[in-house]
């Protein structure tokens, strides 16, 4: 099978691979594929690549796939286009780029795609109210290396000697510092006076040490921007592991779910994927969610949380079944 992959990824080999990033590789290992990949420095090459790669199949990941929709509708692209839904593309790019533009262009794409994925089950939800017939739900998933990887205790020790902390409980944030979607702020000023150190592995940026200042945030630690190894080493050695994202399918809560840890989420959409008091414990405020979190002892029930590996081969018999 020949891919043609086109997403928003900065070059062909990025350093951080993970979903569709990643995806394709196993996909060139495992399967047999044969992969060309149209990274977001070479768009305006897509149409000279796919002229050249002639392949089986388009797959697009991300709000580019536009470019594919309309190429295929004035019958310039006759393979089949498999569209990756994984992201709320209007609440992301509408601001910048207006949203009735986007709007448009992420209704065209799943509308017309021959099939259409996504790791969410709220935008799956939207894929039936649409009536999209071809739609699959495939989430994230995490490294087969997981399970090896050990837990870190001694940078949660060494950050609180330097800084004499005297709260007992450490509660980790992994991820984006500054992306509104992920609810930082609201976090972190809402566990300002929680008897917990907040520690958060992310790149560190002058707005975010200033929006700590200016809060006067003391029981934050900035622990700085790590590996994704070293991620799972902080996260398995964490007390409570905090997902304040909107989204339900961002790619970090697999990782949360498989370590085992209570995860102190934010309640609406994230309601889709994880079950309040079993999987996450879901709360409108962080303070109240984890107080009560505390009280009632909660452990989560444990996850079964498939590899990439394992998700990429769901993937390739979903690419298969289109090329029946």
């Amino acid at each position: 099978m020949k891919v043609l992959v086109i997403s928003h990824g900065p070059n062909k080999t990025p350093s951080k691979k993970i979903g569709w990033h990643l995806i394709p590789f196993i996909l060139k290992k495992n399967h047999g594929c044969k992969i060309c990949i149209v990274s977001k420095a070479e768009w305006l090459r897509f149409y000279q690549e796919y002229l050249k790669f002639r392949p089986d199949i388009i797959v697009s990941s991300g709000i580019i796939g536009i470019i594919v929709t309309i190429l295929k509708k004035i019958g310039l692209i006759r393979c089949p286009h498999a569209h990756m839904w994984d992201d709320h593309y209007v609440e992301c790019m509408g601001k910048k780029w207006g949203i009735d533009r986007v709007a448009w262009a992420e209704y065209y794409i799943i509308k017309n795609a021959d099939m259409v994925s996504t790791p969410s089950p709220f935008l799956y939800e939207q894929l039936q109210l649409l009536g999209i017939k071809n739609r699959k739900l495939v989430t994230h998933g995490i490294y087969k290396n997981f399970n090896d990887i050990k837990p870190d205790f001694k940078s949660f020790e060494n950050t609180q000697a330097r800084r004499k902390a005297r709260r007992k409980t450490n509660c980790l944030y992994v991820g984006d510092l500054e992306n509104p979607q992920k609810n930082l702020g609201k976090m972190l000023i809402e566990l300002s006076n929680c008897d917990a150190n907040v520690f958060i592995a992310g790149k560190i940026t002058p707005k975010i040490t200033a929006f700590i200042s200016r809060n006067n945030i003391r029981n934050a630690v900035l622990l700085g921007e790590k590996t994704n190894e070293e991620c799972i080493a902080l996260m398995k050695a964490a007390d409570v592991l905090l997902l304040p994202a909107k989204q339900d399918s961002c790619l970090k809560m697999y990782e949360y779910l498989a370590s085992g840890k209570p995860i102190l989420g934010l309640r609406g959409r994230q309601g889709y994927a994880l079950r309040h008091g079993i999987d996450a414990w879901l709360c409108d405020n962080f303070l109240s969610g984890f107080n009560d979190m505390m009280k009632s002892g909660f452990k989560p029930q444990k996850a079964v949380v498939c590899t990439w590996e394992q998700i990429a081969a769901k993937h390739y018999a979903n690419l298969k079944e289109i090329l029946k």
